[in-house]
């Protein structure tokens, strides 16, 4: 059905946030003050003890949306603050328009003009922009069954995605445990058992990357996530002459992150080659069961290992020495099979879940196209 279409600035009303002057800010005194990091999380731990008008005071359940970087949308949690500069508060004034119906259409509609806006440095989004968004504004009745419904499939979403974390933490917990109870003689260090190289780079780089079907993966950190255990494909190739500039490494090698998130174990699903970014682990020896090397190497024990002999005052760094010296425990093979077969079980549960939670997703998203169609 059709519904009447409305531009934003005529049912809301947009108050840009106020430069506040930051020789008041502190952590200690006064009234909180909404910087635009504050925005996703709903609170704020930066205090002005300065002077400022009431207009500018918000309060638990206003919609908020930064200006800057990601247009994101979100309700302020329940302590009053005040609303600094590159944030907004967007207020209702028409009666024909329901709260929750506009907080879940304009989502949708901020990324679209994040994604169509230039920038040089950081993307700003103007007041203008926001007034000028178009709404299908059915029946107030017909916006809010809409809004309910949305609000229970953000329900569902949210409860999956806590299943997933809390299937996350079981495994991690089930293999600490286990590990732990592992006679401490079965000890050695990962140099005298894994073979460690470090990644390398052709320089300049740009001048041997390639579009060409022939080319060599070129496998960097942005081809996997933090929830990833293996990596399938990246985005990039090199030219095959720059090979032998660099580190190639082979389906089943484990990739080992040696800056910023640290210590990040992955397991090669292909071929190509790394950066220095990466640590390659090879266990030509064959002494682990694949699985329980992954295991091992995300466990408590020794991440903390990790951390000691990261090294750097500012960026953390691990190099092939101080990973060699990480000491890890190393059981029978049928010993690491049973603890593989218990970790691939929980993953196998876990996989599932992510799969139920990209279909929801899928779902969802159709739902809100359906409902927020501007015909």
């Amino acid at each position: 059905m059709k519904w009447p279409v409305k531009k934003l600035g005529d049912l809301t009303a947009v108050l840009s946030g106020f430069a506040f002057d930051s020789q008041f800010f502190n952590n200690k005194v006064g009234f909180k003050l909404i910087r635009i990091r504050d925005v996703m999380r709903g609170f704020s731990e930066t205090f002005y003890n300065g002077q400022f008008e009431t207009r500018y005071v918000v309060k638990e359940g206003d919609f908020l949306i930064g200006m800057d970087g990601e247009f994101n949308i979100a309700k302020w949690g329940k302590e009053p603050a005040l609303l600094n500069q590159r944030v907004c508060k967007i207020t209702i004034v028409n009666k024909q328009l329901d709260a929750n119906y506009l907080f879940h259409f304009l989502p949708k509609q901020l990324k679209l003009i994040e994604d169509a806006t230039p920038f040089v440095t950081v993307k700003h989004l103007s007041v203008k922009k926001i007034n000028d968004i178009k709404i299908p504004l059915p029946p107030l009745a017909e916006q809010k069954r809409i809004a309910e419904l949305l609000d229970t499939a953000d329900r569902i979403l949210k409860q999956r995605e806590s299943t997933i974390i809390k299937l996350d933490q079981l495994a991690s917990t089930t293999f600490d445990e286990m590990y732990d109870a592992l006679d401490i003689d079965s000890t050695k260090s990962l140099g005298e058992t894994i073979e460690l190289q470090r990644g390398a780079s052709p320089r300049p780089i740009s001048d041997w990357m390639t579009e060409e079907e022939d080319g060599i993966n070129w496998i960097k950190i942005a081809d996997a996530t933090a929830s990833d255990k293996y990596i399938y494909k990246c985005k990039e190739r090199i030219k095959k002459e720059a090979v032998a500039m660099t580190r190639h490494v082979k389906h089943g090698d484990f990739l080992l992150s040696n800056s910023m998130s640290f210590g990040r174990p992955y397991i090669l699903k292909t071929d190509g080659c790394i950066h220095d970014g990466w640590l390659l682990l090879r266990d030509s020896k064959n002494i682990f069961e694949q699985d329980f090397l992954y295991a091992a190497l995300s466990c408590k024990a020794i991440k903390e290992q990790f951390k000691k002999l990261a090294t750097g005052a500012v960026v953390k760094n691990l190099n092939i020495n101080a990973v060699s010296k990480v000491k890890i425990k190393i059981p029978e093979k049928k010993i690491q099979k049973l603890f593989s077969e218990k970790m691939l079980k929980l993953e196998a549960n876990k996989a599932f879940q992510v799969r139920q939670l990209s279909i929801f997703k899928t779902l969802i998203s159709s739902l809100q196209h359906k409902s927020f169609a501007v015909n």
